[in-house]
């Protein structure tokens, strides 16, 4: 059985099943940084909504007003989505919350989409499964407009963003389930 797992996981990630390890994991998010660098550096300093145009930009204002609450409303709402945190807790989200409304160029939304993911993990580390749903899928939609620049304003860069993007999700999946020190992986997580 964890054989069979090992061999799939290793098949979905490209590599050979003796080389699924943290470190590859590692990489693989490094590489796929890199790749989003180069993808901001063809789109240069244009503003995301007006690569993607007015269609895109509202679709992806009406899923973060759906996901997030506004910078004001955050400290209201903070105990009922995270219990006790601490005011810089508090003031971290609700920047998040006003950078998503209204984000800047590429390079500055993949800033802010590596801060949500880590931000999101550390949530769901924290059993906060609430913050960690909202920064999860505020990442997602910020990615998604990224993505639709990226179509209109660098076609050739797209695939290789999709396609890094999809293989880092995927270490997101297996590093919780891959045991560090024996290299097993534990199909139950």
């Amino acid at each position: 059985n964890q054989g069979v797992m090992r061999r799939q996981i290793a098949a979905d990630l490209g590599v050979g099943p003796d080389k699924v390890d943290v470190p590859l994991l590692k990489s693989i998010r490094s590489d796929y940084g890199k790749i989003g660098n180069e993808l901001a550096s063809s789109l240069g300093d244009a503003k995301l909504k007006d690569i993607a145009g007015s269609d895109a930009w509202k679709i992806y204002q009406a899923k973060i007003k759906d996901i997030m609450p506004t910078s004001a409303d955050v400290s209201a709402l903070w105990p009922s989505i995270s219990g006790n945190k601490s005011t810089s807790d508090i003031n971290r989200i609700a920047q998040m919350s006003t950078e998503l409304r209204i984000p800047g160029n590429a390079r500055q939304s993949l800033e802010l989409i590596r801060t949500l993911r880590a931000q999101a993990t550390d949530a769901y580390k924290g059993d906060n499964s609430t913050l960690g749903e909202a920064l999860s899928s505020s990442a997602k939609a910020l990615e998604e407009l990224l993505d639709t620049a990226a179509s209109k304003g660098a076609p050739g860069s797209v695939d290789k963003w999709r396609a890094a993007r999809t293989l880092a999700a995927k270490t997101y999946t297996i590093e919780p389930a891959l045991n560090p020190e024996t290299g097993s992986i534990d199909g139950q997580k």
